[in-house]
This record gives C-alpha cells, structure tokens and sequence, in this order.
C-alpha cells in the first residue's frame, strides 16, 4: 500500500495518498472522528521533513458518516471505512502561520506572447545578456475590494555547472503582488483570473499554466528574550483541474498572439477578468473556450452550447438595452399590474405572482441579438466593419442556423439538421463574443480585427 503521506485528524494520525487531483484517506484502518464539514487536510510528507507540510482544500467538505457509538450516553458518529474525495487546490511547503502576498507565474506560451529575448544585444561579435530585469508592463487593477499590481517583466538565469560549463536563459514572467493575506480563496481566485486571462488571449484551455509559485512572511520566534525575525516562505500553488488536453508542442506555442496587440488597453482587458468587489462574481471565465488548438476546428454539442451561452451573457452585461421603449414601458404595465395583485393576495398565491413577475421581461431571440449587435442601435456602434469581410454575405442565414442550433441543443425538438452552415455561424457568435469584450475594454474596431485575425478561425 502506497502512502503519499500523513494527516492528523482529533489527534488521530491516518495515513493518505493522492493521485491525479483524488484524496484517499485510509480510516477503514485507523477509523477518526472528523469535525463537521472539514473541507482542509494538513497533511505531512511521508519522509518526514521537518517543517514541510501540504495543504489540501476540499472540492467537497467531508463529516462522519458510517459508524455511530454511545459515548456518556450520546450517540455520535465516526469514520471507520475509507474516504475518497477530490482535491481543488495543493499548496506544498504550506505553514498555517505564512501570510502571502505575491504568486509567479510562467509558461513557454508567456515566453512568445513577449519575446523574452528583447533583454539580450546581439550582434556579429558578442551576444550581451543583462541581468537587469526588463519591465514590460505593470498594470493596477481591482480585486475584491483590494487593490492588486500584475507585472509582466523578462528576465535571464544563468546556470554554472560543477563540470564547468555555464548557460544563460531569458524568460518571460507575471508576477502578480496583493495584499497580505491567509485566505486562500482569494489567493486561488488571482490564479484562475490570471489563467482566464490567458485562456482568451490564445483562445485555447490547455495553456501550460498549472501552477504558480506564492512567496509569503511568517514571523520565527528564537527563544528566550531574542526578536522575533521576518522569514520569507515559498510555496507552490497547485489547483487541479480535470478534462484539461495535453499541452501544445512548440509549433503551436510559436503562435501565440503578441502582447503588441493588446498593449494599448492591456489594463483595462486584464480588470474585465477580476471581480471589483467582494459581492460581485459576474467576470469573464473560460467558458465557450475552445479545448486545444486542434479543437478550434471542431464545435460539438458543449461548444455550441457554450459559445452561444457566452454571447447571451456578454450582451446582457456588456450592452444596452435592446428592447425598444414600447416593449419596455409594455413590461413596466404587466409588471404594475402584478404589483397591485401581490399587494391584495397572500401565501402561495403571492408567491406565484411575484415568481411570474421576475420573468416578465423583453423577449428577443438569438438571431435578433445578432443582427441588433451587428447593425448597431442606440448606445452601440455597428460591427459590420469588423466582421463584414468575412460574414456579411450570409448574415441573416448565419443568424437564423445560430438560432436553431442553440434552440435545437436546449429543448431537443429534433427538428434541425446541422450542416456546414451551422459550423459558421458558431464561428460567427465567437467572433461576436470576442468583439465585444474588446470594444468594452477600449479598443478600436482597427485593433479588433488585428487580434482577431491572430487569435480566432474564420
């Protein structure tokens, strides 16, 4: 039987072992009493090292479940059968007293996305490598009520070896600094905005961040009538995350967008994937991103219906109201005349009209969605010069075959035949998708179409 390591639990000591992003703990052999709704494991390497520890958070808290015995009289419950639940996040080298305030990223797709070896002068004769860091973009944004700074910046590593030799390496880093901080909620949201971020500008989920380093301080007490000293900590934050393809190989990594692209409101696209506040939780994720490169060229059923999701959302938060003032002050009335009912009706009959009047809303269909963000209306400018060249001759049928499709995916009526036609009017929903996001954040309808032409499949 293969451990990966122990936990104590009530001061039971149990044995654990992970594999692919699965905690199992073995209390069939040393059965615990488990608090209610223990949803971390502190868990100790198996080889013993002093003062290096794991923490696992819990996708799922986990309680007593199988046993219950009579202790002074009172029945309580206990686990004394294995229990196997699945891990969201790892933090090794993790201390209960370390207070984090920066998390590192890098990955080869950073290293094209800004060519790290801009540091380097090269010429016929010498190649000079500084060792000064160059910064290449700092941008300050707002993070659940805090205010964070991400840096993006290229560096060179040199490496000298016993035999000899010596090499140097430029790379491209993030570098992510907030305030100090135990919550690892907040900690693992920074990660995944950041990984978002990334998922977008290469329109692919299998980007090849899977972790990233957190640097904290923790306070070392050296006894007796000695200072207590600062010690700087160094985890690694590893989330688990399923279904995820393999990482591209350098062919497709070579081509990734360039940050020039996006440099004129970097920022401004950054903040659209962090909430501002605590209470908010509306941001743009990786939903309706494709799975890899190879899968740009294929749509399935999740796409499609993801894809098509997404556009709905963005319109709602992104655009003004599509409804005309007629259909609106219409929904206003129906909604008086609830109000009057409510106000005169009690119990389960109140309930039912207060329900009915949250869905009283405009009701516009997918198509016409499309064609309103395509043709402009009040308070949004057309996107026909983005998307004309390669669109604008089967507009109305796209949007029709949009519409079917996702109607045929929601309600399963049997009714549609996908074709060739419905392929490209997923590819023009993305499209729409992308383009709104990016004239929110500020750019130009020039910029767009460069970053789509770059990013997206036609």
């Amino acid at each position: 039987m293969s451990y990966t390591g122990f936990t104590r639990i009530n001061g039971t000591t149990i044995p654990y072992a992970i594999n692919d992003g699965q905690m199992k703990l073995f209390t069939g052999i040393f059965p615990a009493d488990i608090p209610d709704n223990t949803n971390e494991i502190l868990g100790e390497y198996e080889d013993g090292v002093l003062g290096k520890c794991n923490l696992y958070v819990l996708s799922v808290p986990i309680n007593n479940t199988e046993c219950v015995f009579e202790k002074d009289g009172t029945p309580q419950r206990i686990s004394n059968s294995n229990k196997t639940v699945d891990v969201q996040l790892q933090i090794e080298n993790y201390s209960s007293e370390t207070e984090y305030y920066e998390l590192f990223f890098n990955s080869p797709e950073l290293n094209h996305f800004f060519a790290s070896s801009r540091i380097c002068q090269i010429s016929e004769d010498e190649i000079i490598i500084s060792r000064n860091p160059l910064e290449v973009k700092k941008s300050r944004i707002y993070y659940r009520n805090t205010e964070i700074e991400i840096l993006i910046r290229s560096a060179a590593y040199a490496h000298v070896e016993t035999m000899g030799t010596a090499s140097s390496e430029t790379k491209t880093e993030l570098v992510v600094t907030f305030p100090k901080t135990r919550d690892k909620a907040y900690i693992l949201g920074l990660y995944r905005g950041i990984k978002a971020f990334f998922l977008f500008i290469y329109n692919r989920q299998n980007v090849a961040i899977h972790h990233a380093i957190l640097r904290g301080v923790y306070l070392q007490n050296r006894g007796g009538k000695l200072p207590q000293t600062h010690c700087y900590a160094k985890s690694d934050l590893i989330p688990f995350e399923k279904f995820i393809q393999e990482d591209e190989d350098g062919r497709v990594t070579s081509k990734t967008p360039l940050y020039g692209n996006y440099a004129s409101h970097f920022s401004e696209l950054l903040q659209m994937f962090f909430p501002v506040r605590t209470d908010e939780n509306d941001t743009i994720g990786a939903i309706g991103i494709h799975p890899s490169a190879k899968y740009r060229y294929l749509l399935d059923l999740r796409q499609s219906l993801h894809i098509t999701s997404s556009f709905e959302y963005y319109v709602r938060r992104f655009l003004p109201e599509m409804a005309s003032e007629s259909e609106l002050k219409f929904c206003d009335e129906i909604r008086a005349l609830l109000d009057d009912y409510i106000s005169s009706h009690s119990g389960k009959l109140k309930k039912k009209a207060k329900d009915m009047k949250k869905g009283i809303q405009p009701k516009l269909s997918l198509s016409d969605k499309i064609n309103k963000v395509w043709k402009g209306y009040e308070g949004w400018s057309p996107v026909e010069p983005i998307l004309n060249d390669d669109f604008g001759r089967d507009l109305d049928e796209l949007a029709h075959a949009a519409n079917e499709w996702r109607n045929e995916l929601a309600h399963e009526k049997r009714e549609y035949e996908p074709n060739i036609k419905t392929v490209e009017a997923i590819r023009l929903v993305k499209h729409l998708n992308y383009t709104i996001i990016l004239r929110t954040a500020g750019y130009s309808d020039e910029e767009i179409k460069v970053i789509l032409n770059n990013c997206l499949i036609k």
